[in-house]
């Protein structure tokens, strides 16, 4: 198991203001400025990530030497790979501490854009963990989001992959109505698969901005 703490991310003005839509020139350009230099020493996103021998596939769900994955689709993405990866990334608990004594509406959207691009940098970095793992793969995520693509208690099974006092040396919990804290947090596993499926079609939510399927992240 890797347990990563405090994942260095480059945190570079003119990209994230570009993000924003901010030019040097608009007044919330310093604003910005000025807030992203107060979280730049809160920024420490965390990650868990395992590799997990496939023991028995069915049309339902993968058994693996982690345990039950309940999910057909992943069960029909993994093919013939005999490994997945579970992981838990987060924006981490320092990070989403910051900004509770804040009240301006925008710099609230800043921050959570931040803590936002913060996770998905360490999403961004065990994926790259994985790829070394696999070289010469296509490698491929899957998070529990909905009904058609894997329903939310799928949160259980990987989140049961890792043991508490790792996650709780993290801060990383999920509630009993699957909330995962920090809010921040994404979990899924990471595979190796060449069966194209458009698992956007099948996607409910939309949010895709954020969604590690989406190009940007790969």
């Amino acid at each position: 198991m890797l347990i990563l703490n405090d994942i260095k991310i480059k945190l570079d003005l003119a990209q994230l203001a570009s993000y924003m839509y901010l030019t040097p020139e608009m007044p919330e350009y310093a604003e910005f400025a000025e807030l992203l230099e107060s979280i730049r020493p809160y920024a420490k996103p965390v990650a868990l990530l395992d590799e997990a021998s496939i023991l028995e596939k069915t049309p339902d769900k993968i058994i693996s030497s982690l345990g039950e994955f309940n999910c057909s689709l992943l069960a029909q993405l993994v093919e013939n790979s005999e490994k997945i990866f579970p992981f838990i990334v987060s924006c981490g608990t320092v990070m989403d501490a910051f900004g509770i004594d804040i009240s301006d509406p925008l710099q609230l959207y800043w921050i959570d854009f931040l803590k936002e691009f913060a996770m998905e940098q360490a999403f961004k970095k065990i994926k790259s963990e994985v790829q070394q793992i696999c070289p010469n793969e296509k490698i491929t995520s899957l998070i529990p989001s909905d009904d058609l693509v894997w329903n939310l208690e799928g949160l259980k099974d990987i989140f049961n992959v890792f043991p508490l006092g790792s996650r709780n040396e993290l801060g990383l919990g999920l509630t009993e109505y699957l909330h995962m804290q920090p809010i921040k947090t994404r979990a899924g596993v990471f595979f190796a698969s060449h069966k194209e499926v458009d698992i956007c079609e099948l996607c409910n939510i939309k949010k895709c901005n954020s969604c590690p399927i989406k190009e940007k992240s790969k």
